[in-house]
C-alpha cells in the first residue's frame, strides 16, 4: 500500500538497495575489477630496458577471478538483506564485501611481489652478463680530441 507507513519503508529500502547496487556494485566493481590489470600493466610498462616478462606473468588471474565472484555475491547478498529488512543477511553481505576487499589487497600485493621477483632475477642476469653493451663499447672507442 503506497499511502501507508509500510509503503514508505519499502520505498526507502528499495532506494537504499538501488544505491548500494549502483554505487557499490557498479562503480566500485568497475574500479576494483580493473585494479589488478592496471597494476600489472603499470609494473610491465615501468620495466627497465631489456627483456620484459609477459604481462600475464605479473597478473594473478585466479585470485582476481575469485575476488570478482565474491564481490558480486557480496553485493547481491547485501542488497537482498536491505530489501528484505533482514539485518543478519545484510551483515553477511557486508562481511563478504570485506572479504572481497581483502582478496583485492592480496591480489595487488601478489602483483607487486611477482614484479619484484622478476625484476631482481633480471638484475641478477644482467650483472652476470657484465656491464651494459654501451659501456663496453665506449671503453673500446677512443675519445675524440676537441681540436
Amino acid at each position: 500500500m503506497p499511502g501507508t507507513a509500510a509503503g514508505v519503508v519499502e520505498a526507502r529500502r528499495a532506494a537504499t538497495a538501488a544505491v548500494v547496487l549502483l554505487l557499490v556494485g557498479w562503480a566500485c566493481g568497475v574500479v576494483v575489477g580493473h585494479l589488478g590489470k592496471l597494476l600489472s600493466l603499470s609494473a610491465w610498462a615501468a620495466w627497465p630496458p631489456g627483456p620484459r616478462p609477459k604481462q600475464a606473468a605479473l597478473y594473478p588471474r585466479r585470485l582476481w577471478q575469485v575476488e570478482a565472484c565474491l564481490f558480486a555475491a557480496a553485493v547481491l547478498v547485501l542488497a537482498d538483506g536491505i530489501l528484505l529488512g533482514a539485518p543478519g543477511v545484510a551483515r553477511a553481505g557486508a562481511v563478504l564485501l570485506a572479504a572481497s576487499a581483502l582478496l583485492a589487497v592480496a591480489g595487488c600485493a601478489e602483483t607487486v611481489r611477482r614484479a619484484r621477483v622478476r625484476l631482481s632475477r633480471s638484475a641478477i642476469v644482467a650483472a652476470a652478463d657484465g656491464p651494459p653493451r654501451t659501456a663496453r663499447h665506449a671503453a673500446r672507442v677512443p675519445e675524440r680530441s676537441l681540436r
